[in-house]
């Protein structure tokens, strides 16, 4: 029997990699949630697809999306029967850390990470049996309140208007939903291109295109740095779908150097087959991702196994 999934921020650019993923698994019925009514047409016509699209962070009474059909014949649901008929739930959307037209639209980080992801917790159903979240490189480091010239700076800097304090706390409402509602829960870092929406300018196609053919590192907590695209996000989200290796742990996410597949597919088929056992285990009753006293860059320990494929 198809275990249905549904993907909540698919108009993102990890949200977009992740559904093209998705949707070429046939054990899987896909649920698209979008923030923009054209993305929801383009993928209508597919049949292991329902598409849906609406602000899932305004105030929650009754919080209706559109579904969208091939045939124009569209209408309103409500949210919680698109999510009580899911048994695996991601969370792939994400905006910028600095302020923009997004923000004034409704898509502040407090609207994304917060007001979002407690709609979609407290929408879910006694079928769910796991919820994954994309966090943020940075989200779980203890910052100073004033700048210092160390390897946080430029974390810092991103979250001079609060992004990185509201992603941690949508991890935190993660991990109160899985002692809640008794589910597995993944919280997945990586290092989201919306921060150079910024101070710090754009990143060219090439560099994209580079990354996404480099190989992958997975390390445990939110102790790593670099950057990562858009398919080694996605494909790490798919994998902790499916993979209790992945089960109420949190792993960070970058592109690194070196021995790299061939191509994006390749890749896939390695965080397939690869054994993975990282970091440690988050307790779903507490907020317990608590490592930075003991986490450093290179440091190596038993409970704590960086992977890199």
């Amino acid at each position: 029997m198809k275990e249905t999934v549904t993907v909540i921020g698919a108009s993102t650019s990890v949200g977009k990699r992740l559904a093209a993923e998705l949707l070429k698994e046939q054990n899987l019925s896909v649920n698209l949630c979008f923030d923009k009514y054209s993305d929801a047409v383009c993928h209508a016509g597919n049949p292991a697809a329902r598409c849906f699209v609406g602000n899932l962070a305004q105030t929650r009474n009754e919080l209706k999306v559109l579904q969208v059909t091939s045939t124009g014949d569209n209408r309103l649901v409500n949210l919680d029967t698109v999510l009580q008929s899911s048994e695996l739930i991601v969370i792939s959307e994400y905006t910028s850390c600095f302020p923009s037209l997004d923000w004034v639209l409704g898509k502040s980080p407090q609207d994304v990470n917060v007001k979002m992801v407690r709609n979609v917790v407290n929408g879910c159903g006694s079928r769910l049996r796991k919820l994954v979240f994309l966090s943020a490189l940075g989200a779980k480091r203890k910052l100073s309140k004033l700048p210092k010239l160390d390897a946080n700076i430029l974390f810092w800097v991103l979250n001079f208007f609060g992004a990185l304090d509201a992603i941690r706390q949508g991890e935190e409402i993660v991990c109160e939903a899985g002692r809640d509602l008794s589910i597995q829960t993944s919280i997945i870092r990586a290092k989201f291109h919306c921060y150079l929406k910024g101070p710090f300018g754009g990143m060219n196609e090439e560099m994209f295109d580079e990354m996404e053919y480099q190989s992958l590192e997975l390390l445990p907590g939110d102790i790593a740095d670099g950057e990562t695209s858009d398919l080694a996000a996605a494909l790490t989200l798919k994998q902790a779908l499916v993979d209790d290796c992945f089960d109420n742990k949190d792993v960070a996410v970058v592109n690194s150097p070196g021995s790299s597949p061939l191509s994006p597919e390749v890749n896939g088929m390695l965080l397939g087959v690869c054994d993975v056992t990282i970091g440690m285990e988050h307790e779903n009753s507490v907020f317990a991702h608590e490592r930075e006293a003991t986490s450093t860059h290179g440091r190596e320990d038993s409970n704590m196994i960086g992977t890199r494929v």
